[in-house]
């Protein structure tokens, strides 16, 4: 199940599916997409969701791995991002993707770690 940006406030991603390319073809009113390029279609990337797949442009797959980069390497996988819009309607708007809790810890899998403090009351000095 595909899922629209406009739809969200919030997603998670779960993982990485593939590149497409795509452009929105006027007389027919639909979308083109194919899995290799051809002239005139803009890059594509899927996404899986806690909710579905989800289409991000460049731009907005670049705003993703930018938040996540730490130490040379980025990866959304197991982040999960907030949705903005400029308040703008159909081609005028646009989508801004903000890292919900940039500061969280990721385990080897690239989930975020709970944040757990083990407190020992008896080492309490008071």
């Amino acid at each position: 199940m595909f899922q629209k940006l406009k739809d969200l406030s919030q997603f998670t991603v779960k993982s990485y599916v593939k590149k497409v390319w795509s452009k929105w073809d006027e007389a027919n009113k639909k979308f083109i997409k194919s899995d290799v390029w051809m002239t005139g279609l803009s890059p594509k990337y899927e996404v899986e969701t806690e909710g579905g797949q989800l289409e991000l442009s460049q731009d907005q797959m670049g705003q993703m791995l930018v938040a996540t980069l730490s130490g040379g390497q980025a990866n959304i996988v197991g982040r999960t991002f907030t949705v903005k819009t400029n308040g703008k309607e159909k081609l005028e708007i646009r989508y801004y993707l903000n890292l919900l809790n940039p500061n969280a810890a990721l385990n080897v899998q690239g989930e975020a770690k709970p944040i757990v403090q083990n407190t020992d009351d008896s080492k309490i000095p008071f």
